[in-house]
């Protein structure tokens, strides 16, 4: 009975019967899967090294296009409520204005009105261009003076003339100057700037 265990033959002893027996020398190539060479390390390595980098180049290429994309969304939704609170404002503008031509008409003896802001510029006024910036910058800075007397903030300034008389409401953004006849009637004015109130707390919300 012949057993082949490998390629060299090998005699048993007890049975006196000479059988083939191979002994199976170490396989390199299996030796090779199992313990990788150097240079296959090197390799996989490198593939690896170079997998993660295509990763990362995807990834960084992701994260500036979504930079971008989210760029050009906020500027455009900026321009976007610039725009409809320009529609507003001159919406708003267009309402002052209504009420300052019914309101000039209504009231005897008033020449002119302006509203201003803190600094005395001119933001709107009826009759066009019937009160001078210098006059607005002026009742500004007086009103500005006064409050430095540390007795109360200055609420409205009578000044009184030859031929007309001006009264400044001082508001907290919104400043509003009546120009009138010196024997007008200025008392009816308290009750015009409570009528106007809601309208001038909306006009300091527009330009503030």
């Amino acid at each position: 009975m012949h057993q082949i265990l490998g390629d060299r033959p090998y005699a048993s002893g007890g049975s006196g019967m000479e059988s083939n027996i191979t002994v199976r020398e170490p396989d390199e190539s299996t030796d090779d899967i199992q313990s990788p060479s150097p240079k296959r390390r090197r390799a996989r390595k490198d593939t690896f090294d170079e997998q993660m980098e295509r990763i990362f180049r995807f990834v960084g290429k992701i994260i500036i296009h979504v930079h971008i994309f989210l760029t050009k969304f906020i500027t455009y939704l900026c321009c976007l409520v610039s725009i409809t609170a320009n529609f507003f404002l001159l919406d708003l503008m267009d309402s002052v204005k209504s009420y300052l031509c019914s309101m000039y008409e209504s009231i005897r003896g008033l020449r002119s009105i302006a509203f201003s802001d803190k600094e005395g510029v001119c933001i709107l006024q009826h009759p066009s261009e019937s009160v001078s910036p210098s006059l607005l910058t002026t009742y500004s800075a007086m009103a500005e003076q006064c409050d430095k007397l540390n007795i109360g903030n200055t609420r409205v300034i009578y000044t009184f003339f030859d031929s007309y008389q001006i009264v400044h409401f001082n508001e907290k953004l919104i400043k509003v100057t009546f120009i009138m006849d010196h024997d007008a009637n200025s008392g009816v004015l308290k009750s015009v700037m409570k009528h106007i109130s809601s309208l001038i707390d909306e006009l300091s919300v527009a330009i503030r």
